[in-house]
């Protein structure tokens, strides 16, 4: 991908793309809803890892490890990201909410 694509209004598609990958490392499942807040997320806070598409993978990899250690649903054990989850991990890597992204 190229540096151009990175940064593009695209981030949900690229999130969507790849969520499988950290899906299955982490054994956790991604709603869409959670998907779509990373997304929104990383277009507004490009600077956390460098551009939207680099913080969207920072958020998905660090949203799914802090769950994977938390919490279990009777689904298969297939842990599930929430928006509670991400908010968590936006809050401490910005000092920020997620409502402050998401309104």
């Amino acid at each position: 991908m190229s540096d151009e694509g990175k940064d593009s209004p695209n981030v949900l598609r690229q999130v969507s793309d790849v969520q499988l990958q950290y899906a299955q490392h982490h054994r956790v499942a991604y709603p869409e809803e959670t998907l779509k807040a990373i997304a929104l997320i990383a277009k507004s806070l490009p600077y956390v890892s460098g551009d939207a598409y680099e913080t969207a993978l920072d958020l998905l990899d660090e949203s799914g490890a802090e769950v994977k250690t938390r919490r279990l649903i009777e689904n298969n054990d297939v842990l599930l990201v929430g928006l509670r989850d991400l908010a968590e991990v936006v809050t401490r890597k910005t000092g920020r909410t997620l409502d402050d992204f998401i309104q």
